[in-house]
């Protein structure tokens, strides 16, 4: 009996966790997810962002917008943005078949060819007309680019309560984001990280300090991302209407 007892013990001792185990920090975990979107072969998703605005004394407005994200290093790149109510929605697109980056703007019907060096333009001219969405996923891929993001000025994270999303366990990480470098104002900034792939699957950027009492300019932005799959080349291509 009291050899059936140590066994036992012992058993569980194997079993359980060491003692020195340790979860991961918010910033190895940050760290880690960087490192996982640099180590990509390719990368695709789509996404939706939903908007809240509300000003001082007037009603919610909501909008929701869809866009698409393909991407294979070292610059093939493509993302289209089209703005709803479709079929008449706005529509941005940014692409690089593997030489240059290239915009075109359906309000405008322009399209520009940026020599090299120059291609965070794009991304930069992008930024309002698609809701910052171009700002988001894409600087990850181009960490060496400068693109200023609010995922690459994602500093000093928290680490929250683990969750699920879509059936899948996720890390959540906040912190607040500076919106620009001539401004103090912050923006809380959540991200839900899918636990074994590291990918963005959600961000919830919050209203920005300073707006007032009864404002509100919230962002949802989810993502479905699929990692290391094959994308033919004709889906990094664009040919302006």
């Amino acid at each position: 009996m009291i050899l059936r007892a140590a066994w036992l013990v012992a058993l569980l001792s194997l079993l359980a966790p060491s003692a020195g185990a340790t979860e991961p920090t918010a910033d190895e975990l940050l760290n880690s997810s960087r490192a996982a979107y640099a180590k990509l072969t390719s990368y695709e998703d789509v996404g939706t962002i939903e908007t809240q605005d509300r000003s001082i004394g007037s009603t919610m407005i909501v909008e929701r917008h869809t866009f698409t994200t393909r991407f294979a290093p070292p610059r093939r790149f493509y993302f289209e943005f089209k703005k709803t109510p479709e079929p008449d929605g706005e529509r941005f697109v940014i692409w690089n078949t593997g030489t240059a980056f290239n915009s075109w703007w359906s309000p405008t019907q322009v399209a520009e060819t940026y020599a090299p060096g120059e291609g965070a333009n794009a991304f930069a001219i992008g930024e309002l007309p698609t809701v910052g969405t171009a700002l988001l996923i894409p600087p990850l891929f181009f960490p060496g680019s400068g693109l200023q993001g609010p995922l690459m000025k994602f500093e000093t994270p928290a680490r929250k309560a683990s969750e699920k999303l879509n059936g899948r366990v996720h890390h959540v990480l906040t912190a607040n984001v500076r919106l620009n470098h001539w401004s103090e104002a912050t923006r809380l900034t959540t991200i839900w990280l899918d636990a074994e792939t590291l990918l963005i699957s959600k961000i919830i950027e919050d209203t920005p300090t300073g707006m007032g009492s009864g404002v509100v300019q919230r962002a949802t932005t989810t993502f479905a991302p699929k990692a290391n799959g094959k994308i033919a080349e004709a889906q990094f291509k664009f040919s302006p209407p």
